[in-house]
């Protein structure tokens, strides 16, 4: 399962357990502290001795997770409780407010405050991730805020009765967070990686990276690409930030379907590199594929 998709449901079981544990059970249940509902959120959250023991989920009825400043609860909302894991937790608040307005008023108490947006990188764990074909964003969700050894990220979604639930993710930041700062790893990794040049996408088109790869002499990336540019258009929008980078053009072969560009540049070391730039139409017709092959001269 994709790791965005485990996430959401994760998020969505957390929701669905907290109610399960307020939910209004048998008196002999409640006398005895909801024990049943109880287990059963902590076993849909992925809890007990299977995953790590009883205390790998903390489950809090009414309450937010520890560590969550209080500053980034509304004073207006009901509490549902939080789920809280190793290194990381989930409050969430249902309020009668629409969601916009419940977004801008805890991004800005958190601002007041004191916390930042993580800083503008392109750095990574495996080099710069913004190298090759760069994808457009998704979604407009905002990226979260920074503060010390915490990453929160607040969403907001609808919810019933035409209130709001607003989910606050709260991280302890790890050596590849966007709140940390890039390690030497990754910055010993950018710089062999500089080759490579960064082609941002078209304005109103989706590009979405499909895979990229490679080794010490050679790079390989691609694309999915949704844009009303046909294969020509297209072509030349990427080849003009190759030529703005650095790449001299040496070779174009074009036909409705189909183009191809061949690109060459030396590298900080003065060692030769060609790239071919390929663009072809996809069998549906409703986009393109993209790929970007660089070797080293040997």
């Amino acid at each position: 399962m994709p790791v965005a998709h485990a996430r959401q449901l994760a998020s969505h079981l957390t929701v669905a357990a907290l109610l399960l544990a307020v939910a209004t059970t048998p008196a002999a249940a409640q006398a005895s502290g909801d024990v049943v509902p109880r287990e059963l959120a902590v076993a849909l959250l992925g809890g007990g001795p299977s995953s790590g023991g009883s205390g790998a989920v903390q489950l809090r009825v009414g309450e937010a997770a520890p560590g969550l400043p209080a500053t980034a609860l509304p004073h207006d909302g009901l509490l549902l409780g939080s789920a809280s894991y190793p290194g990381r937790s989930e409050t969430v608040v249902v309020l009668v407010r629409r969601p916009d307005e419940v977004l801008a008023a805890v991004e800005q108490r958190l601002t007041t405050a004191g916390w930042t947006r993580p800083p503008e990188r392109r750095d990574g764990p495996f080099g710069d991730q913004r190298r090759g074909f760069v994808s457009t964003p998704v979604g407009g969700q905002a990226p979260g805020f920074c503060h010390e050894k915490n990453h929160l990220v607040p969403r907001v979604e609808r919810w019933s009765g035409g209130r709001t639930l607003l989910r606050l993710h709260l991280t302890r930041i790890r050596e590849y967070s966007p709140c940390s700062p890039p390690s030497a790893m990754a910055r010993a990794f950018t710089e062999a990686d500089s080759i490579s040049p960064i082609l941002e996408p078209p304005s109103g088109s989706r590009v979405q990276g499909m895979s990229s790869g490679g080794g010490g002499d050679h790079r390989q990336m691609q694309a999915d690409i949704t844009t009303a540019l046909d294969v020509a258009q297209l072509l030349a929008h990427y080849g003009a930030q190759m030529a703005e980078q650095g790449w001299a053009k040496v070779a174009e072969a074009a036909r409705p379907a189909v183009g191809t560009q061949l690109w060459r540049r030396l590298d900080a070391e003065g060692q030769l590199w060609f790239a071919t730039l390929t663009v072809v139409d996809q069998p549906n017709g409703t986009g393109r594929d993209a790929s970007l092959l660089l070797h080293r001269d040997r």
